[in-house]
């Protein structure tokens, strides 16, 4: 993780550092990357990047904590204090979070990142435990009270496979492997699909 040094720059200073690391990020090889390549599309000094950084792995993970962070942080926007319920947040997520990701670069981060990870020390445990805690926070902040009948551990499982469900078929929209409306729809139907299967076994209100 960065040093305090890092901490300590103007938030202007911080993006740009990082904006400049996601660059070389995102447009090289990561195997072909060096510290050199970071340094001249950020224009500091190679002395600098070590006082924040201890080399380009810890660079690169700080990139993608950035990236789940601010994916986290647009979810939560969305929930907090508005008491939506399960389903009509699923109902809508599909195109905000096909607009979020359009208008950033954070899912490329974190899918490059997590699929290049034989070129990284990744901590499984440590992701999984944040996914945990976040999931927790979110279906705390939905409005379920429909749901009473589904056992909590259920309910994360659901959200589980239709976040990360909902997150490939984006993938393919974006890289233009699959048409939008049509992907949407299909999403749709398969929230429609639980939705109606969780009323007709009683477990849904």
């Amino acid at each position: 993780m960065p040093s305090q040094t890092f901490h300590n720059l103007s938030n202007a200073k911080k993006t740009h550092i990082i904006e400049s690391i996601k660059y070389v990020f995102l447009n090289k090889p990561l195997n072909k990357i060096s510290v050199s390549d970071i340094v001249q599309q950020a224009k500091i000094p190679r002395g600098s990047f070590y006082q924040y950084f201890s080399d380009i792995e810890d660079a690169f993970t700080y990139l993608a904590d950035a990236s789940m962070q601010a994916f986290e942080n647009e979810i939560m926007s969305r929930v907090e204090g508005k008491n939506i319920a399960f389903f009509d947040y699923l109902t809508g997520a599909f195109e905000k979070d096909y607009d979020f990701f359009k208008a950033s670069q954070h899912q490329k981060v974190i899918s490059k990142f997590f699929s290049q990870n034989q070129l990284f020390t990744i901590d499984y445990e440590n992701y999984r435990k944040r996914k945990e805690t976040f999931y927790k926070r979110f279906i705390e902040a939905l409005n379920t009270e429909a749901l009473t009948h589904v056992a909590y551990h259920r309910l994360m499982n659901l959200y589980f496979y239709l976040s990360h469900l909902k997150i490939q078929l984006i993938q393919k929209v974006i890289k233009g492997r699959a048409d939008f409306e049509t992907t949407k729809n299909e999403y749709q139907w398969i929230i429609n699909t639980f939705e109606a299967g969780l009323k007709e076994n009683g477990h849904y209100e």
